[in-house]
C-alpha cells in the first residue's frame, strides 16, 4: 500500500510526532510511505527514519484549492492508496484531493480535544480519546462515516528533553 501522511505542521508537537512516529511504524510494515508537509524541524526526523519528504510552501493558505490540486497530482503519479490529513485542515483537503478517485481514500486523524462539525461524514476520522469519539458519533443525531479511536502514544524515551531535572529542581545533562 502507498500512504501520504500529511500533518498540520512540522514543529515538535502532539499530532505532528503521532503523524511521524505513525509513519515510520506504517513504512516498517513493508508499505511506502511519504510525508508532505511545509519546512520545519521534524522534517529532520522524517528523513533521518528514511521517509521520503515532499515540500509544501509554509506560505500557503490553508485549506487551499492549490494543496488539494498538488495532493490529487501526488496521488495520480505515484499511485497513493491513502492520504492521510492531521487535524482539520489537512483533512479537507486530503478528502478533496482524493474525492472521486477510485480504489484510494483520505482519513483524517484529529488530536485536537474537539472536532470540527464540518468536516464531510464520508470522510473517516481517527481520534485521541473515548469521549471524543462519543461526542462525534452522538452529533445530530449520529455521523455516519466511521470515528476510530487511537489513544496517543507517549514514548518518554524518544521524546525526552535533553535536559533532566533532579528532584530538586536543579538540571543536569
Amino acid at each position: 500500500m502507498r500512504i501520504l501522511v500529511y500533518p498540520h505542521a512540522m514543529e515538535i508537537g502532539g499530532s505532528q510526532l503521532n503523524a511521524v512516529e505513525l509513519a515510520a511504524a506504517v513504512r516498517g510494515l513493508g508499505h511506502e510511505v511519504a510525508v508532505v508537509s511545509e519546512p520545519g524541524p521534524l522534517v529532520e526526523r522524517v528523513t533521518a527514519a528514511g521517509i521520503e519528504h515532499v515540500p509544501l510552501p509554509a506560505d500557503r493558505r490553508r485549506p487551499s484549492p492549490s494543496t488539494v490540486r498538488l495532493l490529487r497530482g501526488l496521488a495520480e503519479r505515484r499511485g497513493f492508496d491513502v492520504v492521510h490529513g492531521y487535524e482539520w485542515p489537512p483533512g479537507i483537503e486530503a478528502f478533496h484531493a482524493m474525492r472521486g478517485r477510485r480504489g484510494a481514500a483520505a482519513v483524517c486523524t484529529v488530536m485536537s480535544m474537539s472536532v470540527a462539525p464540518f468536516l464531510p461524514p464520508a470522510l473517516p476520522l481517527v481520534v485521541g480519546t473515548e469521549e471524543i469519539r462519543r461526542t462525534v458519533l452522538e452529533r445530530r443525531g449520529g455521523r455516519p462515516g466511521a470515528v476510530h479511536l487511537i489513544e496517543p502514544p507517549v514514548d518518554v524515551a524518544a521524546n525526552a528533553p535533553t535536559t533532566r531535572r533532579t528532584a530538586s529542581g536543579s538540571g543536569s545533562t
